[in-house]
This record gives C-alpha cells, sequence and structure tokens, in this order.
C-alpha cells in the first residue's frame, strides 16, 4: 500500500501525463523531489539540510509500473517504468527503483537507495540504506546488499555483501571500500 498522509490525492502530468503523485498534499504548498540525485548520500543531505516534513516528498510512481496492493512505498520514491513490485515488497523514503526492475515478494530496499536499470531482486533479498544496485545486477533471494554498498552492472550476488564496500564482476568479487568512490568510480 502506498503511504497516504493526506486525503486528498492529485496527479502530476509529464509531458506525456505518464507519472501518478502519492501522498495527496495541501493545496498551494510545492512539492520536494530529490530522487533524481544518485550521488552516493547526497540525496540524505539534501534532505536534511531542507528539513522538510515526509508529506512534503510525494512518492512518483510511472503508470506503468506494477505494485501489488499489498506494498509500501516510502516518502519521495520514484518508480520508474514497467518497475514489477510483487506481494509484500517493502521500499523506504527517497529510494530510486530505475526502469524494468523486478522486485520480487517480501524483498526489502531501505530509505535512499538505488536500484539502477533491469535489476531483479529475488525474494526476501535486502538492499540496505544507502546502497546502489547497478545496471542488471541479479540479488538472489535472502541474499543482502550492506548499507552504503556498491554493486557492479551485471553483476550476480549470492550472498551477503558487506557494508560500505564496492563489489563487481561474474563471478562478484571486492573490489574497494565504498568511502573510495569519487564521481567517476573507484579510485
Amino acid at each position: 500500500m502506498l503511504r497516504r498522509d493526506l486525503p486528498v490525492r492529485h496527479h502530476l502530468r509529464d509531458r506525456q501525463g505518464l507519472f501518478r503523485l502519492t501522498p495527496g498534499r495541501a493545496p498551494g504548498r510545492p512539492l520536494i523531489s530529490v530522487c533524481p540525485v544518485d550521488h552516493q548520500g547526497a540525496r540524505r543531505r539534501i534532505v536534511r539540510a531542507l528539513g522538510l516534513p515526509p508529506h512534503r516528498y510525494p512518492a512518483i510512481v510511472h503508470r506503468t509500473a506494477v505494485i501489488d496492493p499489498g506494498c509500501t512505498v516510502g516518502h519521495g520514491t520514484v518508480l520508474m517504468p514497467m518497475v514489477c513490485v510483487l506481494p509484500g515488497v517493502t521500499i523506504g523514503d527517497h529510494v530510486i527503483v530505475r526502469p524494468h526492475t523486478m522486485m520480487a515478494a517480501d524483498v526489502v530496499v531501505r530509505d535512499y537507495g538505488t536500484v539502477a536499470a533491469q535489476v531483479f531482486l529475488g525474494r526476501r533479498a535486502v538492499v540496505e540504506e544507502n546502497a546502489y544496485v547497478g545496471a542488471g545486477a541479479k540479488v538472489r533471494g535472502y541474499a543482502s546488499v550492506g548499507s552504503g554498498s556498491v554493486i557492479g552492472m551485471g553483476s550476480p550476488v549470492l550472498g551477503h555483501v558487506p557494508r560500505g564496500e564496492t563489489w563487481a564482476g561474474n563471478p562478484l568479487r571486492r573490489l574497494a571500500p565504498a568511502s573510495r568512490l569519487t564521481d567517476r568510480g573507484p579510485t
């Protein structure tokens, strides 16, 4: 179920009328979205600096996204085209889920996480807070990606990825601590 703090539900129209917006908002109050910011930790810093209440950050869901009614989607989250979310999934606040992503039953994506395009998250997989899962990655059921970790494009995650590390490749291997990341990738 999508969080609704206010009874009114408004719609956001882009050029093609493709996005729906929730929760509702009071008339005349501006809405804030910081989800397009992908740099690790930047969304959290922006939200904290703004200091606004959660209902000022709407969840934005593309109309082609398929979300089971038994799911929870947090404030400020953006679900892009063709995202499929199965029963029991919990998506935290200020999460980005890019196009053509599949989340099996009971997946958890914690606050400020980013799931890139064409990712598969298996049953009960967990993407911890502020983690990034690269395009085309596959996270096996019951596996987890630690807080602040980065998973490279197309990488298979079969177990637990420790907190704050960068892992990539097939087979998956540790490349660097996430703290060594810059805007241009690992240093």
